[in-house]
């Protein structure tokens, strides 16, 4: 049997360790894992001790041999990818990650091997936490950082990582403060100069980039792994809004990428415009929501999300979009919500929103949702 882990240190009510809360400051992370598959899906995507981050059972806590297993027993995981990106929801290498499960790579294989047969080495969590960054595993990246600042709430590590996850859901506040703590704490740390080059990009600040991303290059054990990852940065860009400026002629129906047909079947799709007279903000995200009719809270059963979109805008739902994998239900009531922060935590009074009449049925098209002030 497997070495048993050392139990948590004691949380503060709500789940969560005080050495997190301190990391996190600032961030809301109640559901993360729905929040984390919103911001990170580019479908245009505190627990208490021993639950799981949604409060779900069904969705524990993978032990570091579950990290590397592929979803279903050996099948492909449920595609989460494929469509726009808000420059900062991935790993840097503009590609967005494509399940809730991390991609299985012979790094992140390795270091949970070794995770499993050490479980109270700071170095093999290090490791798993970077390779599952690598992987695009962020809720497995976020439950890294937090064993690791459960134990040093400093841990320059820790913070990188929970920096890197903040960054993938698309926040801007306080990550900059965390990398910058990470250095502080431990100056030869080249992931840590790397993501805050990240950060330093995606704000516009270039002598900033260049600076930290030569201290990364220079720091680096790995050159070639850190100018990949680098260049990674480099390709996903900052992704500049694609609203129409004013006097330009209104767009035509952006066609949907759904991944062709495969990505539609047993779904729903169709056609998000703008009410007469509503003005899209800068900057917002659509996001576009299926839940089974009657369910009261909770996820909901899919959910895409499109950056800086521009109108009218098709649009699928289909069973890569579901929430925890599966079918889609056969029936679902659809709406969409235009957020002017893109932060799915909160609601803005003047966010557009839109929904269908009545239930739709999977395989129903030509759907229309006209987004307009909230009543």
């Amino acid at each position: 049997a497997p070495p048993t882990q050392p139990a948590p240190p004691a949380a503060r009510p709500g789940g969560l360790s005080p050495q997190l809360v301190g990391a996190l400051k600032g961030a809301a992370v109640v559901g993360v894992a729905f929040l984390l598959y919103v911001a990170l899906s580019d479908k245009s995507g505190p627990r208490a001790p021993g639950q799981s981050m949604t409060g779900n059972d069904a969705v524990g806590r993978p032990t570091p041999q579950q990290v590397v297993a592929p979803a279903g027993g050996g099948g492909e995981a449920p595609a989460m990818g494929g469509g726009q990106d808000d420059g900062g929801g991935d790993m840097g290498g503009g590609q967005q990650a494509r399940s809730l499960t991390p991609e299985v790579t012979p790094r992140l294989q390795a270091a949970s091997e070794r995770v499993e047969a050490d479980p109270g080495s700071r170095d093999a969590r290090v490791e798993l936490g970077w390779a599952l960054v690598e992987a695009r595993g962020w809720i497995d990246v976020y439950h890294t950082a937090e064993d690791l600042l459960a134990a040093d709430a400093e841990d320059a590590d820790g913070l990188a990582l929970a920096a890197a996850v903040r960054v993938a859901m698309g926040q801007r506040d306080g990550v900059a403060e965390l990398l910058d703590r990470a250095i502080a704490k431990d100056p030869k740390n080249a992931n840590a100069y790397a993501w805050r080059g990240r950060v330093a990009q995606l704000v516009g600040d270039e002598d900033g980039k260049a600076k930290y991303w030569t201290e990364a290059r220079g720091l680096a054990p790995d050159k070639a792994a850190m100018d990949a990852t680098i260049a990674g940065f480099e390709a996903a860009g900052t992704a500049p809004s694609r609203h129409p400026g004013p006097g330009e002629a209104p767009a035509q129906a952006q066609p949907a990428d759904d991944g062709g047909t495969e990505a539609f079947e047993g779904g729903v799709s169709g056609t998000v415009k703008l009410a007469a007279g509503a003005t899209p903000p800068a900057g917002a995200v659509l996001f576009l929501i299926a839940r089974v009719p009657g369910a009261a809270g909770g996820p909901p059963a899919a959910t895409r999300k499109i950056v800086s979109p521009t109108f009218p805008r098709a649009f699928t739902l289909g069973p890569s979009d579901v929430m925890m994998g599966g079918a889609f239900p056969e029936s679902v009531t659809v709406q969409a919500r235009l957020d002017s922060d893109g932060n799915p935590m909160t609601r803005d009074p003047s966010d557009l929103v839109a929904s269908w009449p009545g239930e739709v049925q999977a395989g129903q098209r030509g759907i229309v949702l006209e987004l307009a002030p909230g009543r």
